[in-house]
């Protein structure tokens, strides 16, 4: 089941325990933090005043200031955009358009502009109308794959998951180094009946945002179950059903080798649960798909795998992968010799040797249709 969210953008299936959220907003604020403001005009003063309620959430307050600092400096576009924010966090949307469509009418188009702008009219329920400002915006920034992102998540809400993967693939054509439409586009293929892309898309994001933390940990934990239910047939039913009509000969090499897999596993490996079986099953694969499909569709991620292989790598870069999702055996693993000074040599290699992406080589789904 698809949940709508009237909060911030909002993404949330129901599968047991995966529950997700995502928050416009707090990358705006990434992008754009509260200003400090120099004790020298009136305006001036009355910014600080309000940016000192934005920082303690008194939104209401801090909209009573910009507005008086907007009416003694009517040129300065921050007061009138840090004015549209305090109206966003406090939920009065309709104020916040009025102001954002004043700023982008009148003066500099940024993108910031128009991505608080199409979440408002989202989080007001005009999703046609948000669709309409990250398309204008668009136009101004064909390169930016976050507005793709923020086009995606209304898709989503829209209850139109094939929609949204489109989105997000999209942007990571335009950016291949843009974490947020991986992150996206792994959660929702793992409820659908295309799981093969969590495992991809999964991996993919952690080497975009190999610095680790909870997104990272959430991934590792989703492609480490996912490979081990491909391994062993035990995936769930899916709850999306996407309807492909596009032939695609990359998803249909991956299904032919998961099979043979399947038909040459010994009986005492149905039941592995544990990184190093995932690992196992990952040399595999990838020894058939060089002697099959390798030449046939090239890919940055198995090409990297083939390089750390060559290289000594590839176990420690599992490891380095999983840690978190499995930490017993990390834990057992970092306790033998080869173990510790393999992760060792693989870390000191990997911060000279990450994976090579750009916009001549990527991983993306489209790219394989025929």
């Amino acid at each position: 089941m698809i949940v709508r969210c009237r909060i911030t953008y909002c993404l949330t299936i129901i599968d047991k325990s995966m529950i997700f959220k995502t928050s416009l907003l707090f990358s705006l604020l990434l992008l754009f933090p509260s200003l400090q403001f120099a004790q020298s005009t009136e305006a001036e003063t009355y910014a600080q005043t309000a940016s000192e309620y934005m920082k303690k959430g008194e939104y209401r307050d801090a909209a009573k200031y910009y507005k008086k600092a907007h009416k003694e400096d009517k040129k300065n576009d921050e007061y009138r955009y840090q004015l549209a924010l305090a109206y966003y966090r406090n939920s009065k949307f309709d104020d916040a358009i009025e102001y954002l469509q004043s700023i982008i009418q009148q003066s500099q188009e940024k993108i910031e502009y128009y991505r608080l702008l199409a979440n408002a009219y989202d989080l007001n329920g005009d999703y046609s109308q948000s669709i309409k400002i990250l398309q204008r915006a668009l136009k101004q920034y064909p390169t930016e794959a976050e507005l793709y992102f923020d086009w995606g998540v209304i898709e989503w809400i829209r209850e139109k998951p094939e929609a949204a993967l489109d989105k997000w693939e999209q942007g990571i054509k335009i950016d291949p180094n843009h974490a947020d439409n991986y992150y996206w586009a792994a959660k929702v293929y793992a409820t659908s009946n295309e799981p093969l892309w969590t495992l991809l898309y999964g991996e993919m994001f952690m080497n975009v945002e190999r610095n680790g933390g909870d997104r990272f940990n959430e991934i590792a934990k989703l492609v480490l179950d996912t490979y081990l239910r491909v391994a062993n047939d035990t995936l769930a039913e899916p709850e999306i059903l996407l309807q492909r009509t596009q032939n695609n000969p990359f998803e249909k090499g991956h299904y032919q080798l998961q099979e043979m897999l399947a038909k040459n596993k010994t009986p005492n490996e149905s039941h592995t649960n544990s990184i190093e079986a995932v690992i196992e099953y990952r040399k595999q694969f990838l020894e058939l798909w060089q002697q099959n499909f390798d030449g046939k569709y090239p890919t940055p991620l198995y090409t990297y795998h083939q390089q750390l292989t060559e290289s000594g790598h590839f176990e420690a870069y599992n490891y380095w992968l999983f840690n978190q999702a499995n930490i017993r055996d990390y834990n057992i693993w970092m306790q033998t010799l080869e173990g510790k000074k393999g992760f060792q040599n693989f870390m000191s290699w990997y911060l000279t040797h990450p994976i090579r992406i750009h916009t001549q080589s990527y991983l993306v789904r489209t790219e394989y249709l025929e």
